[in-house]
């Protein structure tokens, strides 16, 4: 409000009224001052008298920013800077003045992101490593929390990530660059996004950090993934590193099939036949169930499947009701493919032998490829059998009765919704298949039953009745 001074007419004198501090600032023109200012800095800068130039320049900034001339003060902060970074080569002091500049008071939002775009700029052309990242920790301690330059500040992290990889200083680098969050960034492109996400991701798994590496994987958007191919592939790739040292076969299905898909795998035959072959290996090494069933059949609606006819048959092992014994029939080849052919020299290397790498680590494929095998015989053996011997089982399964029984056991106490229901009568060697009833099925069945006995005795007795008519007619007669 203004402080107004009436007279004794009741008239408003003017000359009496106080500008309210909330009044718009009038705008002074400054750039003639400026343009003067900055060529006389360049005159001094040349005969080396670097600190007057940029003393006059910042006398002029002032009056212009308290002014409200925003070029001019862009003009003179940016040749300041330009000072430090172009010609005396003065890294500590170019430090020094992007911070001034930016925090100086009623520093407009425009100048500020013009400041942290020339200094981001500079970044490339800076030699020194430790300069570099000086300028670049400057600029971050800067631009945090303004939106406006939120994708510079990203760039910056990554570049600063880079350096201390190539360092070899990991662990750091991914922590650095975990610490943007490029999925709540409104002006960063979605192609953008999903690389910075991709790199997070690499840098995770580069230090064995896999809980960290997924939680960030499940920040990208798989729909619009379709249509990245490269980021699509690269974005599967870490997946299935992940996968692998989670030993979860059904995922790293799903991931070679993601991959199978894309377009430009389909194109290349080689490509598309390594990446199908993959996944119907994990395909078949994954714990019987429903999704594993669904997908089972989904692959084998694929055309290209017939063009691998030994997996193929492999494949349809787990959807027919047959014994299918390991080893497969197509063993022989299947076995040299590279997921499983370490798997098969250790199974053939005799006790006290050693491997060139950790065995665990690449046998795991085809000792679980192996189990599955033999619990899918087993469970056909279910559906044909109530009650078998042991010894014939294991007859069937190739194996011995204590390994026998121990696969039993561990479908019957299996987590997954499809486990086994059996008992095992050690004594006399037998195993039962039959499912265990709850009490209602007990009731239900039972109550059948007593209706069923209740209407054989009515029928019983009725024939009884007829006969006994038949006879006493026959005697009357």
């Amino acid at each position: 409000m203004l402080d107004v001074l009436k007279s004794k007419d009741g008239d408003v004198d003017m000359k009496d009224v106080k500008p309210s501090p909330f009044q718009k600032k009038i705008k002074e023109d400054f750039a003639a001052e400026a343009k003067k200012a900055i060529a006389e800095a360049k005159t001094l800068v040349q005969n080396g008298n670097t600190e007057k130039a940029v003393e006059s320049l910042l006398i002029v900034e002032k009056r212009a920013r308290l002014g409200g001339d925003v070029v001019s003060v862009e003009n003179c902060a940016l040749t300041i800077l330009k000072i430090f970074a172009e010609k005396t080569k003065d890294f500590e002091k170019l430090n020094f003045y992007i911070s001034l500049l930016c925090k100086r008071r009623g520093q407009s939002e425009g100048v500020q992101t013009k400041i942290i775009e020339y200094g981001a700029s500079t970044v490339d052309g800076i030699a020194e490593d430790t300069d570099k990242e000086s300028v670049i920790d400057t600029l971050r301690t800067i631009s945090a929390g303004k939106m406006k330059v939120e994708v510079i500040r990203a760039n910056l992290t990554r570049t600063l990530a880079k350096m201390k990889e190539d360092q070899n200083k990991l662990k750091e680098a991914a922590t650095i660059l975990q610490e943007e969050t490029p999925e709540t960034y409104a002006t960063m492109e979605y192609r953008m996004k999903t690389e910075y996400l991709l790199e997070q991701v690499r840098l995770c798994l580069l230090v064995k950090d896999y809980i960290r590496a997924n939680i960030i994987a499940k920040k990208v958007d798989r729909a619009k993934l379709e249509q990245l191919e490269d980021a699509k592939i690269t974005f599967y790739g870490h997946l299935i590193e992940y996968y692998t040292h989670m030993k979860d076969p059904l995922e790293l299905a799903r991931a070679h099939l993601a991959i199978y898909k894309t377009p430009k795998i389909q194109k290349d035959e080689e490509a598309w036949s390594e990446q199908l072959k993959s996944c119907i290996i994990f395909l078949c090494a994954s714990a019987y169930d429903n999704h594993q069933i669904d997908l089972v059949h989904n692959v084998l609606l694929d055309p290209n499947v017939k063009q691998i006819p030994a997996y193929q048959r492999m494949l349809k092992h787990f959807v027919t009701n047959e014994l299918a014994q390991w080893p497969l029939p197509d063993h022989d080849e299947i076995s040299k493919h590279s997921l499983l052919k370490e798997g098969e020299t250790a199974s053939k290397m005799k006790k006290g032998d050693r491997m060139e790498v950790d065995a665990e680590e690449v046998v795991w494929v085809y000792n679980m490829l192996r189990d599955r095998v033999i619990e899918h015989d087993i469970r056909v053996v279910s559906k044909y059998y109530t009650r078998i011997h042991t010894e014939r089982l294991a007859e069937m399964l190739q194996l011995t009765e204590n390994q026998t029984e121990e696969y039993v056991s561990n479908m019957v106490t299996a987590t997954t919704s499809q486990r086994l229901t059996a008992k095992i009568d050690r004594p006399d060697g037998i195993i039962s298949f039959e499912a265990r009833k709850d009490p209602d099925e007990n009731l239900t069945e039972w109550t059948d039953n007593i209706s069923e006995l209740l209407s054989l005795v009515e029928k019983t007795c009725h024939l009884i009745h007829k006969e006994n008519m038949i006879y006493q007619i026959a005697e009357k007669k």
